[in-house]
Formats: structure tokens, sequence, C-alpha cells
């Protein structure tokens, strides 16, 4: 599943990223690769971004690009 798929307040880790290189490269600024845990606090309204909280601050992402980056719900 992506991340533009998981409910609000559900922790998921991140399997993989296929998002263009300016993006990853933004997500790693941030301290967000591959195993890093995940929460969708909020989803804007028809299809918006999306606020998501990791390693201790929220950060926002627009749909299309959560749409690339698979995630599994955490155990």
């Amino acid at each position: 599943m992506n991340l533009s798929e998981i409910k609000i307040n559900r922790y998921a880790v991140i399997k993989e990223i296929k998002c263009r290189n300016s993006v990853i490269k933004i997500l790693n600024d941030f301290g967000v690769v591959i195993g890093t845990r995940v929460k969708v606090i909020k989803k804007a309204p028809f299809k918006g971004a999306l606020a998501v909280y990791s390693r201790g601050f929220t950060f926002a992402i627009r749909n299309i690009d959560a749409k690339l980056i698979e995630v599994e719900y955490e155990l």
C-alpha cells in the first residue's frame, strides 16, 4: 500500500520510495528514509496534501508524491 492510503493516526513503516530525486532529497533532509516510522495526521480534502508526523516533527507532502511511497502498517 502507499502512504496516501494509510488511515489517519495509524503508524506505518516506509518500505520503498519511488519519487523524483528532488523529493527524495527533501525527505532525506528530514530523515525520512526506508525503515522510518511515519504517521498520517491529517488529509486535505479533494486529494490535497497530507500532514505526516515522523521523528518528532510534522511535514506536508503532496498526495501525488505520497502515492509513490510504499509503506506497511506497523505491527
